[in-house]
């Protein structure tokens, strides 16, 4: 007869890895699958957003113990500017990569609080052509070159604030770990 043993299992997940990868998925999806470009792309972009956000979450709770983890007030630029204050870093939000944040958030907050709105405007049309279709702002930001620069300025914003702050988890490319030991 076989004794069932108790195992302890531990395992850390890294959601701004988990992210990060997802996005890098969708934006490889969207170069890949025409047809759903437009899709992929804002998946690719919101999880930019939430892969950069998770990682100032891991920062503030893991290396200072700045916020609740609970306390979801602090906006993701305070959660910057609290970290960059702490650890005197100089970021310049008017170059890139930091260029991009405010715009990645606001895109994220578009999507996030998206409400259904009729949108109307004026064109020349000449020859019966078939008008464009009027555009949300975050609709146009919706393309495949945009998203590949909100990945890419992302990735380069984690990896520059890893770095600075001198965080002992490496910044992307492990999303979890897991031990085990038998009782």
């Amino acid at each position: 007869m076989n004794k069932e043993e108790k195992t302890k299992v531990i395992r850390t997940v890294r959601p701004y890895d988990e992210f990060f990868l997802l996005s890098k998925f969708a934006l490889k999806q969207a170069g890949e699958q025409k047809e759903y470009l437009y899709y992929y792309c804002i998946v690719a972009i919101v999880f930019c957003a939430f892969s950069l956000e998770a990682y100032l979450n891991h920062i503030g709770e893991k290396s200072y113990n700045i916020w609740d983890p609970k306390d979801n007030r602090l906006s993701p630029d305070k959660k910057l500017t609290c970290i960059s204050e702490l650890k005197n870093l100089v970021i310049d939000k008017k170059k890139e990569p930091f260029s991009y944040f405010g715009t990645i958030f606001k895109y994220r907050d578009s999507i996030v609080h998206s409400r259904t709105e009729t949108i109307s405007n004026w064109q020349k049309i000449e020859n019966n052509e078939i008008p464009d279709m009027p555009l949300l702002a975050w609709e146009k930001e919706t393309t495949l070159e945009k998203a590949q620069k909100y990945c890419e300025n992302t990735r380069d914003m984690i990896v520059f604030l890893s770095k600075e702050i001198e965080d002992e988890d490496f910044p992307l490319g492990a999303p979890s770990e897991a031990m085990w030991c038998s009782g």
